[in-house]
């Protein structure tokens, strides 16, 4: 009798590998059909910005004209205003140096395999940081279901990076939950240069809860900060003052128009219309800043906002000053999530990635708002079918997943029984 339930264990196990991979790869070729036969528009501006830093230049107010290199064009570069479209900071640019090398087109293949090795790689970092049993697999049917949503394939047909936020906050959980702080310390540096906003939320937990960090972190960061200044000196001063232009530009009305520019018919081999093309148009900002417009408040300070960002994290981190580390971290991801809705930018349906890491801690620390979160997951597969034009129906996976982040900071309503990892 044992046997036979071994071996039926062993053919479930097997049926369930065979489907989650059968699942992973239909989604791989289907991004890999949206990349080769579009522009990859926002992965252009952080190409060609990138090779703009290289040669010295301002990449944040960079404008092509007729006669310079074709390899820094981004017909997609807003001619009447005077930021460019670049708006990663200059840390995230100097990674992106050795893809900026490459011809583009080879570009984009690889990073869409860079976008998939993170989203298996966050996979990988949580299954062995879960109890074996149905944890893991209920999270990795979680990784295979989201890379089917309209968030992942709205991330992959823009080429943007939030996949690449989501591995680095996993490894720094799984780093600082093993108990090795010189490792989390680097990685929390190097999130505090792509991310600045998570300054916020990874200082007040180092410097409160795992102070063995706090030096690798400084160190960690001051190499990441300077490293780009070492091919343009401003390049922060340069990076401050775009975002405070994009903070203006999103907080006002609609955006200039630009006016009429004649780009070459093909831009590093690849014809205009292909590159300058984007697939997945169910898309619509969800920030505070919008929802503001939206009911006509244009022009809307954003310290405002700012403010009560570092506000509920203050009195969350009050309420939670004596609980335990996997319950703060919990509660980071979550804040992680949110933050996103008071930041004075887009915030548009591949922002909702960094909900992976709000899926994995709730596992891991055995939340029952994972539950509410959960139903993200089908709203998404449903919405990248329809292809919907309504922004309200667009908006309903991220208005679930918000939902979920708000509950794993409510005590009464994020408890359940803690897990054992």
């Amino acid at each position: 009798m044992s046997d036979n339930s071994n071996e039926r264990s062993e053919l479930l196990r097997l049926l369930a590998v065979l489907a989650l991979a059968g699942a992973l790869m239909v989604s791989f070729f289907g991004d890999w059909k949206l990349v080769t036969t579009g522009g990859s528009i926002d992965y252009r501006n952080r190409i060609t910005g990138a090779r703009v830093m290289a040669e010295g230049l301002d990449p944040f107010h960079y404008k092509w004209r007729r006669g310079a290199a074709e390899e820094l064009c981004d017909p997609y570069n807003n001619l009447a205003v005077t930021v460019s479209q670049t708006t990663v900071t200059p840390t995230y640019l100097f990674l992106m140096l050795p893809l900026a090398a490459l011809s583009y087109d080879t570009a984009q293949t690889a990073w869409l395999l860079i976008e998939w090795a993170c989203l298996l790689g966050t996979g990988v970092v949580w299954w062995r940081l879960l109890t074996p049993g149905w944890k893991r697999w209920a999270w990795a049917a979680m990784v295979a279901g989201f890379s089917h949503t309209l968030a992942w394939k709205h991330h992959v047909d823009r080429g943007q990076m939030y996949v690449v936020l989501v591995f680095l906050l996993s490894l720094w959980v799984a780093l600082t939950h093993s108990k090795r702080p010189n490792w989390a310390g680097v990685v929390a540096g190097l999130l505090l240069c792509v991310r600045p906003p998570l300054l916020l939320l990874l200082a007040p937990f180092i410097g409160l809860r795992d102070r063995a960090q706090w030096r690798a972190a400084l160190i960690s960061s001051m190499i990441f900060a300077l490293l780009p200044m070492a091919l343009r000196g401003g390049i922060w001063q340069d990076y401050l003052s775009a975002m405070k232009e994009w903070s203006a530009l999103h907080r006002q009305g609609d955006r200039p128009r630009p006016p009429a520019e004649t780009y070459p018919a093909t831009i590093e081999g690849i014809e205009l219309d292909t590159l300058a093309r984007y697939h997945v148009r169910q898309y619509a900002d969800s920030s505070i800043i919008r929802i503001l417009k939206g009911q006509g408040i244009l022009n809307f300070p954003d310290w405002p906002l700012g403010l009560a960002l570092a506000l509920g994290v203050g009195v969350w981190w009050w309420s939670r000053r004596q609980a335990d580390v996997m319950e703060l971290m919990s509660g980071l991801m979550a804040w992680a999530f949110l933050m996103d809705w008071f930041l004075p930018a887009y915030r548009n349906p591949y922002n909702d990635l960094l909900v992976l890491s709000v899926f994995a801690c709730a596992l891991l620390a055995g939340r029952r708002s994972l539950c509410i979160a959960l139903l993200g997951i089908p709203a998404g597969w449903v919405l990248y079918q329809i292809m919907p034009t309504a922004r309200w129906q667009i908006h309903v996976p991220t208005v679930i997943m918000l939902v979920a982040g708000i509950c794993l900071l409510l005590p009464k309503l994020s408890r359940g029984k803690a897990a054992r990892a």
